[in-house]
């Protein structure tokens, strides 16, 4: 895992010791699926003592917790660095949905399992701080505050990126409900109708 600057060499073995244990855990519930694996199978598989991974993570319920906030970042992750790609903001809008189908059916057994599971924290303050950050994002992929030039002007910048949240997250229910769901296909064209929505008149 790359040296990420600032850390210290101690904190930097943390956060490796950390990702091989959710790296461990991702492919044993990719396997056994997550309420079939034991904490000492992941233990074993991260090649670690039981007492390290048990002051990593109390409980297997951490664990997946900690893969959910990760699956989070990912996203926001690949929201930011399509920002940054040239062409109009449409474009960008279809290729992050594409992407980000992609991604998710890469392992889409384990991924289905966490979606699942991240949904049961939309209450509350975590769900306010899940939805914001998303926001946030969508956001920056229109351009910021004021939208890009070819963002309309008509509609505020929030309720635009309200509307691709609520997009996004209405076609991945329907993947997460029906296994033969064809995602990338689905988000790509809901991506495509979005786009055009938000295109200066």
């Amino acid at each position: 895992m790359a040296r990420i600057q600032g850390l210290s060499q101690r904190e930097q073995n943390k956060r490796n010791m950390r990702h091989a244990i959710l790296k461990a855990a991702r492919a044993k519930f990719e396997h056994a699926g997550i309420a079939d694996t034991t904490m000492d199978e992941i233990a074993v598989a991260a090649d670690v003592s039981r007492a390290t991974l048990y002051n990593y993570f109390p409980s297997r319920s951490d664990i997946v917790a900690a893969l959910v906030e990760r699956m989070d970042d990912d996203f926001i992750a690949l929201i930011y660095r399509h920002c940054d790609q040239p062409g109009s903001t449409a474009e960008r809008i279809v290729a992050l949905f594409t992407a980000s189908a992609r991604a998710l059916e890469a392992d889409a057994d384990v991924t289905r399992r966490l979606v699942g599971i991240s949904w049961q924290g939309w209450g509350g303050d975590i769900g306010v701080s899940r939805i914001s950050r998303l926001m946030d994002a969508f956001v920056r992929l229109l351009g910021g505050p004021h939208g890009a030039d070819d963002v309309r002007k008509d509609v505020d910048v929030r309720l635009i990126a309200e509307m691709l949240v609520s997009v996004y997250v209405g076609v991945i229910h329907n993947w997460y409900s029906a296994d033969a769901y064809p995602l990338e296909k689905r988000l790509a064209a809901a991506g495509r109708v979005i786009a055009e929505s938000v295109l200066a008149r």
